[in-house]
C-alpha cells in the first residue's frame, strides 16, 4: 500500500474499442456494491460492459470518502457526483 492507496487491478485502456484522447474530457463512471467494485470508462450504447469489474475479497472498504487519482499524468475532474447505490439503474 503506498500512502493509504491499495492497487487492486490494471486495466489496458489502449485495448479499448473507445479510446480516450489527450486534452478531452472523459466519462467515468464507478459503482461500488458490497466488496463489488465495477467502473466504466466513455460507456457507448451497444457497449456497456464495464471495463473493470472485480471483488475485493481480502480487505473490501464498505464505508468512508471516495478519493481520484492519475499517474504519471495531469488531469482535472469535474462533477463528480456520489449517489447511493440504491438510486443508481443497474
Amino acid at each position: 500500500m503506498e500512502n493509504g492507496w491499495k492497487q487492486l487491478a490494471v486495466v489496458d485502456l489502449a485495448k479499448r474499442p473507445n479510446k480516450t484522447e489527450n486534452d478531452t474530457w472523459n466519462l467515468l463512471r464507478v459503482a461500488v456494491e458490497g466488496d463489488r467494485i465495477r467502473a466504466w470508462l466513455n460507456p457507448v450504447q451497444d457497449d456497456t460492459r464495464p471495463v473493470l469489474d472485480i471483488r475485493d475479497n481480502k480487505n473490501p472498504i464498505l464505508k468512508g470518502a471516495i478519493g481520484l487519482r492519475v499517474f504519471d499524468r495531469t488531469a482535472w475532474f469535474d462533477d463528480v457526483v456520489v449517489l447511493p447505490a440504491t438510486e443508481i439503474s443497474r
